[in-house]
């Protein structure tokens, strides 16, 4: 796509520049984020979805996080320290790597996660509205978190 194509052209820029790792890592995460498809949820803990059910099956503030199944930092260094990757490869690698488990903060700050139940990514639900943001209504992500208490008996107290 023409994003696609946008963006892999800010990532040569990047490259390019004298600017330390970690600003080319910030730079490409802004450049990166603000579209649907980033971030994309292809999980969903267990602690996860008791928290959201206790909650009305709406999103609880300040209680979930994305956490990037392969951290940011080594997917980004790889491509600003291997060499200028071309665009198919690039793509793949960032593809790849930009997948997430929707856990609590607890478990993202522990890493000790709890079962993991898997979310389609194409179904389109947790899509992201900004660099950390989600989206998530009852109607929908609401909707398939209480499908899954149901259909694997999630005792949600």
């Amino acid at each position: 796509s023409q994003m696609k194509e946008l963006i892999y052209k800010f990532y040569c820029l990047i490259y390019e520049s004298d600017f330390s790792l970690a600003k080319k890592r910030a730079l490409l995460t802004a450049v990166m984020a603000y579209e649907q498809w980033s971030w994309r949820v292809v999980g969903i803990t267990e602690d996860a979805i008791r928290v959201i059910a206790r909650n009305g099956f709406r999103k609880p503030k300040h209680a979930l996080a994305r956490d990037h199944t392969q951290p940011r930092a080594i997917t980004y260094t790889k491509v600003f320290c291997s060499g200028l990757m071309p665009f198919e490869e690039w793509w793949n690698w960032i593809w790849t790597h930009d997948k997430t488990i929707l856990m609590t903060n607890k478990e993202h700050n522990s890493k000790n996660v709890s079962k993991v139940y898997p979310v389609d990514p194409g179904v389109g639900l947790f899509r992201s509205t900004g660099l950390v943001g989600w989206r998530h209504t009852i109607a929908i992500e609401g909707e398939f978190v209480r499908q899954l208490t149901n259909q694997y008996s999630i005792k949600i107290v």
